[in-house]
């Protein structure tokens, strides 16, 4: 995980090896920021945040962002990221 502010702390839950918890640090933070989130199988993902004493969103399910390679299943906010020392090939499938 990482944060982009120091308004935002973060960590695994107690229990749970696939369940990150996030927290405000500053109460009514106004600046947005953001958390980038990178899963054990190489899948990138990034997360603009912004404070809300209720969220309208309280659990995001990964599995939701997962596609089968058909561009007709992927969420519209879908990047793959390539990492150079992998040349063109996905970390999703590099191991």
């Amino acid at each position: 995980v990482d944060l982009g502010s120091p308004n935002l702390i973060a960590g695994k839950a107690d229990g749970a090896e696939n369940v990150i918890r996030v927290k405000a640090t500053v109460k009514n933070f106004r600046e947005e920021t953001n958390m980038s989130v990178i899963t054990e199988d190489g899948a990138f993902y990034t997360f603009n945040v912004k404070y809300a004493d209720e969220p309208l969103l309280l659990n995001v399910e990964m599995t939701d962002f997962i596609h089968d390679g058909a561009s007709v299943n992927r969420p519209n906010n879908a990047l793959e990221v390539y990492l150079k020392e992998l040349g063109s090939e996905s970390p999703m499938l590099v191991r």
